[in-house]
């Protein structure tokens, strides 16, 4: 076999492979229901909490982070103006940095405030669920 046909053939091999993979991981996610698809904040700190407890214990708290969305949306929103302000202090020919450090500031404090949503409203849900369901978040797996 020449090295042409054996490049060719491995360029091929992974194309293919490199579709299935994004054909996969695509589906997964439009598989998920939207609770699971709802972003990086709320799957993170709720799933730190919750990845111990059954289905149906964590789709009873994924419920009760309903609760947190409309905040979530209002912080992706305001995420977007102290990038889009950002860019444009660091664009300036002559940055102000006491202007970068409040939009930096700004966007710790929505980040934090988020954050801090999600857990009440979590440990709330959590403190709903019964004996059994809440000792099995302090195992260890």
């Amino acid at each position: 076999m020449s090295r042409q046909r054996l490049l060719i053939g491995t360029l091929v091999v992974s194309l293919l492979a490199n579709a299935f993979f994004i054909g996969f991981a695509a589906t997964r996610m439009l598989d998920e229901p939207d609770t699971k698809r709802q972003g990086g904040i709320l799957r993170g700190v709720s799933h730190r909490l919750t990845k111990n407890l059954d289905e149906p214990a964590r789709l009873q708290i994924a419920g009760a982070l309903d609760a947190v969305t409309p905040q979530y949306e209002e912080s992706l929103q305001a995420r977007r103006e102290n990038y889009s302000r950002l860019r444009g202090l660091l664009a300036a020919s002559e940055p102000d940095r006491a202007a970068i450090d409040t939009v930096l500031g700004d966007m710790t404090e929505q980040s934090s405030g988020l954050v801090l949503a999600v857990h009440e409203e979590v440990i709330e849900a959590i403190l709903e669920l019964p004996a059994n369901q809440r000792a099995q978040i302090a195992d260890e797996n």
